[in-house]
């Protein structure tokens, strides 16, 4: 069994990565974590981030 959160709620995926950055990915487009930032923030009531964000120093930014 398996649990997805975007099959529960309305979900948002930022990402660094110029690679990554307009696909989709399990159903969920993954948008520009630069660009998109200050709009996925002011829109969600939770943020889940990666352990990333604290060595890339972007934590800052939550």
């Amino acid at each position: 069994m398996s649990f997805s959160l975007r099959h529960s709620f309305d979900v948002r995926v930022l990402d660094l990565d110029p690679d990554n950055r307009g696909k989709t990915k399990y159903g969920v487009l993954i948008e520009d974590g630069e660009k998109d930032l200050d709009e996925v923030i002011n829109w969600a009531e939770v943020l889940l981030v990666t352990g990333s964000t604290v060595v890339n120093g972007t934590i800052v930014n939550f």
